[in-house]
């Protein structure tokens, strides 16, 4: 089977095949932004970011409002970066690439030749 004929099959087939793999399955939902703990990182840096502005000793409200949204950010973001690291080390690109070899190593171009015994 050529390259071109099996990517013709991969693409047929990829949505069906990657359904059913548990490890890329995980991956994808951990990257959706409506799991629990996506939202719960969310209110975190909300919170810590609207609760900054009244720790600051600084006068200035603006700079104040400014260096709490920051914060917040960077909560969110820290929050995000260590929950990716608790789904997997891997992307889910890579699991795709894994799962398209094994799925390339399963698929036959066709029925086997029927071989006649001689004797």
């Amino acid at each position: 089977m050529t390259d071109e004929e099996f990517e013709k099959i991969w693409q047929r087939d990829r949505d069906n095949v990657l359904s059913h793999d548990d490890e890329y399955q995980r991956i994808v939902k951990g990257y959706s932004s409506g799991s629990a703990v996506n939202w719960i990182i969310i209110i975190g840096g909300a919170a810590a970011g609207s609760s900054l502005p009244d720790f600051l000793p600084i006068e200035s409200t603006a700079l104040k409002w400014v260096l709490s949204i920051v914060a917040g950010i960077a909560v969110i973001i820290v929050g995000m970066w260590i929950h990716s690291l608790f789904i997997s080390k891997r992307t889910a690109e890579d699991v795709e690439k894994e799962v398209k070899e094994r799925y390339r190593n399963t698929v036959h171009p066709g029925p086997p030749e029927r071989r006649e015994n001689k004797k």
